[in-house]
């Protein structure tokens, strides 16, 4: 059985894609967790006990939840591995997302502009995905310029620098549908690389 918290946009639209070929029930409570082997987690940082709770119960947790500080996951990470378990996290899940980090590196330098825009009901920033871009690049998270528009989709923008010229890569999510579909073929593969200890 598989368990999903967080019902919002992205939720809904996985819970639809994933009954289709496993069994699975929406979690709002920590009652909720009982009979579930892994937990889908697209919630927020709200939900840290039932997070925390699940792994506690040798619940497995496959996580798309940002606003987490590193020590919160690296929490979670040591809770996982003591009980032999699974813990993953992610702060972007979208198709291209990997290309788009390929690419960034390649041009990496230390005059770089990280410029994140979310819809206006995005309660964290950074987003965890300019967080991580920022990462790579030992690049201060204080540097990160966030906008937050009404009716936004998720924009991730790097402009490289010189003297004479500036390169800009973008990623730009069209739709929700860009995560469910990278969730979804992620989550197939962890299936199979796991079988019975997943579903």
């Amino acid at each position: 059985m598989i368990g999903l918290l967080g019902y919002g946009r992205i939720g809904k639209l996985l819970y639809k894609k994933l009954k289709c070929n496993y069994e699975i029930k929406i979690v709002r409570t920590i009652k909720d967790l009982e009979d579930v082997k892994t937990l889908i987690d697209f919630s927020s940082v709200d939900a840290k006990n039932i997070i925390e709770c699940a792994l506690n119960k040798d619940i497995n947790v496959v996580m798309g939840t940002t606003g987490y500080t590193d020590a919160e996951i690296n929490y979670f990470k040591k809770i996982a591995a003591s009980k032999n378990i699974i813990f993953y996290s992610c702060c972007n899940y979208s198709l291209n997302i990997g290309l788009f980090y390929d690419m960034v590196s390649v041009l990496a330098s230390e005059n770089i502009d990280l410029i994140e825009i979310h819809d206006i009901s995005k309660k964290d920033y950074p987003s965890g995905t300019a967080i991580f871009i920022a990462k790579q690049f030992n690049f201060p998270k204080e540097k990160i310029i966030s906008v937050r528009k009404a009716n936004e989709n998720a924009t991730h923008i790097v402009n490289f620098e010189t003297e004479d010229e500036v390169i800009t890569l973008s990623h730009k999510s069209k739709s929700k549908n860009a995560y469910v579909e990278g969730f979804v073929d992620f989550f197939k593969k962890l299936v199979m690389e796991n079988d019975q200890r997943i579903i």
